[in-house]
This record gives structure tokens, C-alpha cells and sequence, in this order.
């Protein structure tokens, strides 16, 4: 999803003989997670819903009735319905992060380098927050 940031991430690496192993190891293991996420929704419930949070809903997976295998963990209760939430949260910082630094880029490589002017100071202070 922050694909954009990897040139970020990868110019400090002295060594990059080794970045391709290093970052189809990552995109693997993320993969393997996914994987791992699905297949445990299709094995462990009869009928799923449509966006696969809903079926760890706490009201659902405590119905005597039903045959849900989902354990009552307190923690989970809460984390899995709002996994979502956290996957995109975390990824708002860094894409700010990376869009504040294309626009330190764009506006210095326009001006003619770093100027030490008005406008330099109200670049600072009001464009790259924004």
C-alpha cells in the first residue's frame, strides 16, 4: 500500500546488492498473512459476510444456537473488527510524510535551490504542514 516509500527506505542501505531478496521477502510474507487471514475464515465459519470483519462481530460469535467455532477472547473482541481501522490509520503518517517531502522537493527544485527569503519561511510554515 506505501509502495511510494520505498525509495525512501531503500537510499540509506549501503549494501544493496541484496534489496530485491529483502523486499520480495517482505511482500511474501505480507502475502502469507493475507493467505493466512483468509483461509481461516473459510474453514472456520459456515457463511460469510460480505466484508469478513463483520463475521467477528461480538454479538454473532457468542449465540448459543449457532455453531461458531470463535472462542470469547476479550481482546480480540475488539482488535479484529476494528483491524481495518489500524491498517489505515498507520498508513495516513507516512504518506503525509512522503507528500510533504515531494513537496519540499517540487517547491526548492522551482525556486532555484534554498532561499533564505519571506518566502522560504511562509513555504515552512504554511505550505508543507498542509
Amino acid at each position: 500500500m506505501c509502495h511510494h516509500s520505498l525509495p525512501s527506505l531503500v537510499t540509506p542501505i549501503s549494501n544493496k546488492s541484496r534489496i530485491f531478496v529483502l523486499i520480495l521477502t517482505d511482500y511474501i510474507m505480507i502475502l502469507c498473512f493475507y493467505c493466512l487471514l483468509s483461509f481461516t475464515g473459510i474453514f472456520a465459519f459456515n457463511h460469510l459476510e460480505d466484508i469478513y470483519t463483520l463475521n467477528f462481530q461480538i454479538e454473532k460469535c457468542y449465540t448459543p444456537s449457532d455453531d461458531n467455532p470463535v472462542k470469547p477472547v476479550p481482546f480480540l473482541d475488539y482488535f479484529l473488527p476494528l483491524f481495518p481501522v489500524f491498517t489505515l490509520s498507520t498508513n495516513f503518517p507516512i504518506i503525509a510524510i512522503t507528500l510533504q517531502n515531494n513537496l519540499k522537493t517540487l517547491f526548492s527544485s522551482c525556486g532555484g535551490g534554498s532561499q533564505q527569503g519571506s518566502q522560504s519561511v511562509i513555504r515552512r510554515r504554511l505550505v508543507y504542514p498542509l
